[in-house]
């Protein structure tokens, strides 16, 4: 790991003179289906351009899979691809315009499941409070807690055709998860994408297999100029109620996903607005599927997913599920600016060495990917939408902050319950103009300020 890693940053050094803010990839540790762990990658972005190839993740010349025309997926097998995006980048050395996209997915059994992780999972449930009690809560917790107990397909070669501009392969790791790099050249694009506006999308394929199964999903091409939403998803635009764990683990495994009122309606309107959508949520990349239908069934813009990894303890289920399952916020005191102390230690790190600092931050997913997402697009605006329940307020406040020429609104909800006064909330956002935030209960106070923005 130490070599592949010592390979990944000379790689990025030598590229180091690209005029634009390509991909930059953060890697952490995920276990596999027995407790092994692998180096895999969680998406970001910065200014640094990605590795020509990715050291972690991609084999030997000689172990390419030349000659082969079908994805290695067996028949009890199956595939899900995740929606992400690409940007424009200028390449240094022949001045052409290319896109450049990572294309993510995750390959697991179909009815293979690990069986001490079911019966843990099972047991946490009961001991939680949230075990299914009607024939349909039990054929929804077994469909959705499956996602976290089904065994990974691992070392499978996975080909993807994109509207027949190349073909791409990756291989599965130890927890299913495979991704890969890509790059085409805006003139071979069959599409016409203008340099300010909303997004473009293509459909991707993974290579048929020998059964002629293929799966598909889609890359949003995002102009350099234009707006884009940067939306939370729990208790923003689903119903989830972080607050009670007990509710918040029924909504999850127990329940049809349900809508916000009135966000799909304001979404409409902001992408009626020219407006891009990304969807960065502590929510894990197994709820992914069911994600992306509760978007649909709800009306709400399609957009990239930027979800998160989890690490699965097989001796803790409980512990996992009430806390690592990610939706849950820690109090507020975890948010708060380090102490001197360890401002100081963190000051010692090499720049380059260290993620973006600032309250949430550290290992804070949700504030490492808005932060680079805006490093990504420095010409788009950005508005920002989440809510009062867990640390969206603060870390927004941070990141506009940071980004005031480029985030144009944050919107926070406010949660049921939540009756935190007018003055908690100057204070929090004290740094931000007053026009440029706003705390909501109902999305009808937003709406003129949307029909407001420039299109």
């Amino acid at each position: 790991a130490a070599a592949a890693a010592a390979a990944l940053e000379s790689s990025s050094s030598s590229l180091s003179s690209s005029s634009s803010p390509p991909h930059d990839f953060f890697y952490e540790i995920d276990e596999g289906d027995d407790g092994s762990s692998a180096r895999t990658n969680t998406e970001s972005f910065s200014s640094s351009p990605p590795p020509t190839s990715n050291p972690l993740t991609t084999r030997r010349p000689e172990e390419e899979p030349f000659g082969r025309i079908n994805s290695d997926i067996r028949e009890n097998e199956t595939v899900m691809l995740f929606p992400t995006l690409a940007y424009k980048r200028t390449c240094a050395s022949s001045g052409k315009a290319r896109w450049a996209t990572r294309i993510h997915g995750r390959a697991v059994h179909n009815t293979k499941r690990h069986r001490r992780r079911r019966m843990g999972m099972t047991s946490a449930a009961k001991a939680l409070g949230f075990y299914p009690s009607s024939d349909k809560e039990r054929e929804m917790y077994q469909r959705r807690m499956a996602m976290f107990t089904l065994k990974a397909a691992r070392r499978r070669w996975i080909g993807f055709d994109l509207m027949g501009l190349g073909v791409w392969w990756a291989t599965s790791g130890p927890n299913g998860h495979f991704s890969t790099d890509l790059q085409v050249s805006d003139e071979k694009l069959p599409l016409d994408i203008p340099t300010n506006g909303g997004p473009a999308s293509l459909s991707y394929t993974t290579l048929p297999t020998e059964d002629g199964r293929t799966w598909s999903s889609q890359v949003f091409f995002v102009p350099p100029q234009g707006i884009s939403v940067i939306s939370d998803i729990d208790d923003t635009i689903k119903v989830t109620e972080v607050k009670d764990r007990r509710k918040m683990l029924s909504n999850t495994f127990l329940y049809d996903f349900v809508a916000v009122a009135g966000m799909s309606e304001l979404y409409s309107l902001l992408k009626d607005k020219g407006a891009a959508f990304h969807y960065v949520s502590n929510s894990p990349w197994q709820l992914q599927p069911d994600l992306q239908k509760f978007l649909i069934n709800s009306n709400f813009p399609q957009g990239s997913f930027h979800l998160k990894h989890l690490r699965f303890s097989l001796n803790k289920p409980i512990v996992f599920l009430k806390n690592r399952l990610g939706l849950r916020p820690k109090p507020d005191k975890d948010i708060a600016p380090p102490p001197p102390a360890a401002a100081a230690a963190a000051a010692a790190v090499p720049a380059e060495r260290r993620r973006r600092g600032g309250p949430g931050a550290g290992d804070n997913h949700k504030y490492d990917t808005v932060y680079n997402l805006l490093q990504t697009f420095p010409e788009r605006k950005f508005i920002l939408v989440g809510d009062s329940g867990e640390k969206d307020p603060v870390i927004y406040a941070d990141i506009a902050h940071k980004f005031p020429n480029q985030v144009d609104r944050v919107y926070i909800r406010r949660v049921d319950g939540d009756l935190r006064n007018t003055n908690y909330w100057e204070k929090i956002f004290s740094k931000i103009e007053r026009g440029k935030w706003s705390v909501f209960a109902d999305h009808g106070t937003l709406m003129q300020d949307v029909e407001s923005l420039p299109t």
